[in-house]
């Protein structure tokens, strides 16, 4: 603590003799510090706190008056004055400033603690209006760093934005920037948790926002969230489309500035979401290339949590084209960000993603306790969103080296969840490992029931135009066998998709029924006549 001006201006001087055992000279001669903490701590304590309040007044004033670029600079110790002089209006506004430029380095858990102190300084704030804005302001501040600290799916970013949200209704003004910011934070979390209906509905509450308020930005921000709903549905060639058009989007690039709101960049989410699904659909090439310019665009832009999700993804589109050496170079590329920068759900995809490389290099003892790690810590975040893909990457892994029954578990706990969330865009491929776990048994009633699996995940994938699973359906072997969907397994499949699908919102707006035409048209090949509207 420097405190040159607090004794010039609070006490009397003070001779030399008297200071220099708990006093020394700061750096660059700029004022006078404790020779160390307990020392001030000691000095601090010993004050009264009558004498306490009046000199932070006092140094608050002092900084207020004669050194704003101070402040400016560090508006933490500004706001630290404020509060132990009982300006907590004050004190609330600059630790909220200090979240910002904390925010602005990426620096989240610092973020997450300096506006944690505006909140809990909202409730002394006497002006119940200035109370309600400055904790609008803060909810939607801190939801940001909170989801890079603690992970998209933790509970407390779903109560943050839903008090702003709460919020900005009691207020009954919120501009069209906040309010996207308040609905992709909710989307996020229903979304990253497995709530697929819910991230659904929300998905149109964005696009309303967007048509009303006529923002680019926002529009950016709902084909986001709705191209993510028909991704996790299944609906990869619509998806594709979307996403074609999304990234020759002129808002695109002016929506960079979003990253520090909302937690990620547009930008590369759609070029990594693209990367996947290109590969789903039989392009591997494009594949590679999205992926590379997602990694290059989130460097460029130097957002960490950017750079985490493009790596950690780039790590999982190397493993579905086979690259184990690219799979293993990302992935620890993602964990050592994700460690360094206190990423846990970054830190957990990447290492299931290295377990599957040194598997896939037989590796398997380091291998298998790095899934093993990296699934106990994907769990403690409460992300589901990805889990049928991660936990069918973990049954690959296994059935690479040899401990079918350990697949089968990762297969039946992808499925079990897959069902729970109304997921379906991994069905086909957790259907293909499971008749492959199931065709290790080597039996003729094995190999039956693995058939009858592949006959499944090869209708499915059929139905996603899934051109690459249906490669990977194709090369799994069990005996003689025909490529040829059965016709009743089509009629299963046929109810099956549209029961898991048929409950959604948006199938209610009439221009979201396209695409389910469109899936209902590759097995049936009838012609695309409007179908009844889907009960709720």
């Amino acid at each position: 603590m420097r405190i040159r001006a607090i004794f010039q201006h609070v006490h009397a001087p003070i001779k030399e003799k008297e200071y220099r055992f708990i006093l020394t000279q700061a750096p660059l001669n700029s004022g006078l510090m404790f020779r160390h903490a307990l020392l001030q701590e000691i000095a601090y304590e010993s004050l009264l706190r009558k004498e306490r309040l009046s000199f932070h007044k006092q140094v608050a004033n002092m900084l207020r008056d004669k050194y704003p670029k101070t402040i400016a600079r560090s508006p933490e110790e500004f706001a630290r004055h404020c509060e132990g002089g009982g300006e907590y209006e004050a004190a609330a506004i600059y630790y909220l400033k200090a979240g910002e430029q904390a925010i602005l380095k990426s620096a989240s858990i610092e973020a997450v603690d300096l506006i944690s102190k505006t909140l809990s300084l909202c409730e002394s704030i006497d002006d119940p209006i200035k109370q309600d804005a400055l904790e609008l302001q803060a909810h939607i501040t801190i939801g940001a760093p909170l989801q890079a600290a603690k992970g998209f799916a933790d509970p407390n970013v779903l109560e943050t934005y839903e008090r702003a949200l709460q919020l900005s209704k009691n207020i009954g003004d919120l501009s069209t920037d906040l309010h996207t910011s308040v609905l992709w934070g909710i989307f996020s979390f229903n979304l990253v948790r497995g709530n697929l209906i819910e991230a659904n509905n929300v998905s149109l509450q964005l696009e309303r926002l967007a048509e009303s308020a006529g923002s680019k930005n926002t529009s950016l921000v709902a084909l986001n969230a709705r191209v993510a709903a028909l991704y996790y549905n299944g609906y990869f060639r619509q998806a594709a489309k979307i996403y074609e058009t999304a990234l020759t989007n002129d808002s695109l690039e002016r929506s960079h500035s979003l990253r520090f709101s909302h937690a990620q960049d547009h930008g590369v989410t759609i070029k990594i979401s693209s990367a996947i699904t290109s590969w789903i659909l039989g392009d591997s090439e494009k594949s590679k290339l999205n992926v590379t310019q997602a990694i290059s665009l989130a460097k460029e832009l130097q957002h960490p949590l950017s750079i985490a999700f493009s790596l950690g993804f780039g790590g999982a589109e190397s493993a579905l084209r086979g690259d184990i050496e690219g799979a293993e170079l990302l992935s620890r590329e993602v964990i050592e960000l994700a460690t360094d920068q206190c990423f846990p759900l970054w830190a957990a995809f990447g290492r299931i993603v290295l377990g599957w490389s040194l598997c896939a290099s037989l590796n398997d003892d380091q291998g298998v306790k790095m899934l093993r790690q990296g699934i106990k810590e994907s769990a403690r975040t409460g992300a589901a969103f990805e889990a049928p893909f991660c936990f069918g990457l973990i049954a690959d892994a296994y059935l690479r080296v040899g401990r079918h029954e350990d697949a089968m578990g990762a297969v039946s706990m992808g499925q079990s969840i897959a069902q729970r969330n109304s997921a379906s865009y991994w069905d086909a491929e957790l259907l293909r490992l499971k008749g492959e776990c199931i065709a290790c048994r080597d039996n003729e009633i094995s190999k039956i029931e693995a058939e009858s699996c592949l006959q499944s995940a090869l209708a499915i994938a059929n139905l996603q135009a899934a051109e690459n699973i249906i490669k990977l359906t194709n090369k799994a072997s069990v005996g003689s066998r025909t490529t040829t969907i059965n016709e009743q397994v089509k009629s299963e499949f046929m109810t099956l998709i549209t029961s898991r699908t048929a409950h959604f919102a948006f199938y209610e707006n009439k221009k979201h029924r396209m695409p389910f035409l469109d899936v209902v048209s590759v097995v049936s090949n009838e012609p695309k006549n409007p179908a009844p509207k889907p009960s709720a």
